[in-house]
């Protein structure tokens, strides 16, 4: 897959162009927190298992709600949370076949056209996930664990939150990719994962 991560310079300097870097710089800016906020769930994860393992066998006594805690906090924020991140850098699974050969500018308008459908699904996506997060939050929605109860109803934000980043980046994309579709020259920016 086609996916290019722009520099500065690659917008040009129309008022379009200045807008789109705007808006790039505030969304990476989102992007980071949000993988911050998920790499720190992730070690949060880790420490609460290893807690919860300790307390098994030395004390007999493991932690409650950690199975629950896993599941529905730690590895839904994990795996919503940076889809921006995965979006911006172009990283996710993809076959390239058949586009492999295709020139720059082609390949550029073709991710346009993806970008397009992957925006109509996301808005989809986060229309229905959040009208869910909204019902489950006015619910305050909870789980039972063996002696306490866990609410849960705030995780259920991690999904609009998460695709709504990914969607907002392939909006920027399609416009840098619209602007190496109609140019003649040669793109000068930078290809691949590279930020």
């Amino acid at each position: 897959m086609f996916h290019q991560n722009f520099a500065p310079g690659d917008f040009g300097g129309g008022p379009s162009d200045f807008v789109v870097k705007q808006v790039d710089q505030i969304l990476s800016h989102l992007t980071g927190i949000l993988t911050t906020v998920a790499g720190l769930l992730m070690m949060a994860m880790m420490a609460h298992i290893v807690l919860d393992v300790l307390f098994k066998w030395l004390l007999n006594s493991p932690i409650d709600g950690t199975l629950e805690m896993v599941s529905h906090y730690y590895m839904v924020g994990l795996i919503y949370l940076p889809l921006g991140y995965v979006q911006r850098r172009g990283s996710h699974i993809v076959a390239e076949i058949f586009t492999q050969n295709l020139t720059r500018r082609v390949r550029a308008g073709l991710e346009s056209v993806i970008g397009l459908f992957l925006f109509a699904y996301v808005i989809l996506f986060v229309w229905t996930t959040s009208l869910e997060a909204v019902n489950k939050t006015v619910e305050k929605e909870f789980l039972e664990a063996t002696e306490s109860f866990i609410i849960i109803w705030p995780t259920r934000w991690f999904l609009p939150v998460g695709f709504g980043l990914m969607g907002l980046y392939a909006i920027v994309q399609i416009f840098g990719n619209l602007k190496v579709a109609r140019s003649s020259e040669a793109f000068t920016g930078r290809i691949g994962t590279g930020i």
